[in-house]
Parts: C-alpha cells; sequence; structure tokens
C-alpha cells in the first residue's frame, strides 16, 4: 500500500496501514492465537529481524556525503570513505555561503555565454573522484537540496557526463529549461520533469538508477523533484563517462549552475521510494543513518509481540 507523507509515497505494511482502533480490532483477533513460546518468540524474531536488516543491510552503500558546511574545506566528504572533492575553476570558484538549506551550502555563480550561444561561459565546479557512470555503478541513487538563482540555457546540478551519455541532474533546454535528468542511455537520452524551476526557492532533486546497463536489459530510472517522482524505462547505455562526478556543472559541456547547492549524496545501490522519503524528511542526518530508521510495520510486529507478552502475564 502507498501512503503519502508530507508529499512523498511511503510503502507501508499491512499491520502498519490501519488507524489505532483498526490496530486494536486486529489486536483483539489475536486473541485466538495460542501463546506459546513459539509463538512469541517468531513474533519477536520478525521485528527484531526486520529492524536489524534495515540498519545493518545498507551498511556501506554511502559513497559520498557533501555538506558544504566547512568554509575552509568545500569539498570535504562527510561519508567518511574520504571521497574529498577539488574545485575546479573557469573564471568563477564555487565559494561557502552560510544561507544553506541546512546550515552551510556552496554557491555557484555560472554565467552563459550569450554571444556564441553556447554553453561555456564562465563558472566553477567541485570535482569528486567517484565514477557514477552506468558501468562503475549500474544500480546508483543521488541527489542534494538545490536553489537556483538562474534557470536558462540549461544548468546541471550534478554530472557523471562528458558529451554524450552521461548521467546528469539540472535543469536542460532540451526539456525546454524544466528540471531533467540524462539516463545515461541512448534511448532515451533524457528525462523531463515536466517541473519548471523557479529561483530563490529550495527544492529536492534525486535520482534512482536500477539494472541500468545492457546486459540485463531495460532498466529503469525514478526521478524526484520536490513531492513528486517521475519514472523512466531506459534501454541502452553509453559509456562515456568520466571517472569522476562533477557537483555544479558538466565535465563536457560546463553548463554551470548558479545558485545553492547542499546536503549532496551519492549511493552505490538504487534505494526504494520509502528510503528516499527518510532521507528527505531527515535532511540533517547522515543519509546512511536516514536509511536505517525502521520502517512503521517494524514498530508494529514489535508491539504486537509485546502486547502478546502482556496478555500472556495476564492469563497466567
Amino acid at each position: 500500500m502507498i501512503r503519502h507523507l508530507q508529499g512523498i509515497p511511503i510503502e507501508i505494511g499491512p499491520l502498519a496501514q490501519s488507524t489505532l482502533p483498526e490496530f486494536l480490532s486486529r489486536y483483539a483477533d489475536l486473541k485466538h492465537v495460542p501463546m506459546t513460546k513459539t509463538t512469541l518468540v517468531l513474533c519477536f524474531a520478525a521485528g527484531l529481524i526486520s529492524y536489524m536488516c534495515v540498519g545493518t543491510a545498507k551498511a556501506a552503500t554511502l559513497v559520498g556525503w557533501y555538506q558544504f558546511d566547512d568554509p575552509n574545506n568545500l569539498g570535504l566528504d562527510s561519508s567518511g570513505n574520504n571521497n574529498n572533492g577539488t574545485l575546479y575553476n573557469d573564471g568563477i570558484l564555487p565559494v561557502y555561503s552560510s544561507s544553506g538549506k541546512h546550515g552551510g551550502a556552496a554557491f555557484f555563480g555560472g554565467t552563459f555565454n550569450t554571444q556564441n550561444l553556447n554553453f561555456q561561459g564562465g563558472g566553477g565546479m567541485i570535482n569528486v573522484p567517484i565514477n557514477t557512470g552506468p558501468t562503475a555503478m549500474p544500480n546508483m541513487t543521488w541527489g542534494a537540496w538545490i536553489n537556483p538563482m538562474q534557470v536558462d540555457y540549461g544548468r546541471y546540478v550534478i554530472s557523471s557526463d562528458t558529451y554524450n551519455g552521461g548521467r546528469t541532474l539540472g535543469i536542460d533546454n532540451r526539456a525546454s529549461d524544466n528540471y531533467a535528468a540524462n539516463t545515461g542511455n541512448l534511448s532515451p537520452r533524457f528525462y523531463n520533469s515536466g517541473v519548471a524551476p523557479s529561483t530563490s526557492n529550495w527544492i529536492f532533486i534525486g535520482g534512482v538508477y536500477q539494472n541500468n546497463y545492457y546486459s540485463q536489459g531495460a532498466g529503469l530510472l525514478t526521478m524526484y523533484v520536490g513531492n513528486q517522482i517521475f519514472s523512466s524505462i531506459v534501454t541502452s547505455f553509453n559509456n562515456s563517462s568520466p571517472s569522476f562526478t562533477s557537483i555544479g556543472g558538466n565535465a563536457g559541456t560546463e553548463r554551470y549552475w548558479n545558485g545553492y547547492i547542499d546536503n549532496f549524496f551519492i549511493m552505490n545501490v538504487a534505494i526504494n521510494q520509502s528510503q528516499m522519503a527518510n532521507i528527505i524528511n531527515n535532511p540533517t542526518l547522515s543519509p546512511q543513518i536516514a536509511l536505517a530508521i525502521p520502517e512503521p510495520s517494524t514498530y508494529a510486529l514489535i508491539g504486537v509481540g509485546m502486547l502478546m507478552v502482556m496478555r500472556r502475564k495476564r492469563a497466567a
């Protein structure tokens, strides 16, 4: 079942779908279940295993996390993997700003070359040593909070693209200057969310790539823009990605971002909608910690076990 939390769809189990009266009604039905030690152990074990799996199965999935809170080390990686970024200067270096979504942020002052009508204006990027190309990282999740100051001509928030076929998230002129994602594929080349950006407004943008390589056939791109979710099937990839990922631009065509970027993260797995909702709704937490927040159904299983214990004690 899908429910919404602050506009984000969340998949929840059958026990967590009910209201409190419905839950109590279900508990009343459990009175007919024999209160054996096996029943109690199984109930507790189900909840405990579910809790532990959420907290440990996703270990070592956070590859990079950039909070931009250190004015003296703007490319600092807070994931613990030491994937610190280096600043790239094409006339306008990214700088620290205290006006982040949460704490500090990186500000990018990219410009567009209106005289030559190309994307190679002035600007700068933060390049991080993480290969997010479809061959190196076929299943992948990335996202960031952004606040654009200019929304014209196509501007990339994050990119592993050179000139053809890499993965990107940002504003794309080929998509009528809407938020769009390059899929890292040849078919389709990019996905147009249809969501037009607005200036001076913080919004979350993210992408999840599943089985995004030719050997396993069609893959899936899931794109997040604010509280909206979009999906697109991709069929074949173009392996032309660099060995690094750029924040605030594109390694091939520049397309420099103009505005703020905060709390950018990369994971080497494709997370589900519920897990992404945890990250979006807990932006001050490490994404890896946010993934470990249990599903509501986990609490329900543990709660049922406790109720069974209490009823058995009363019966004794």
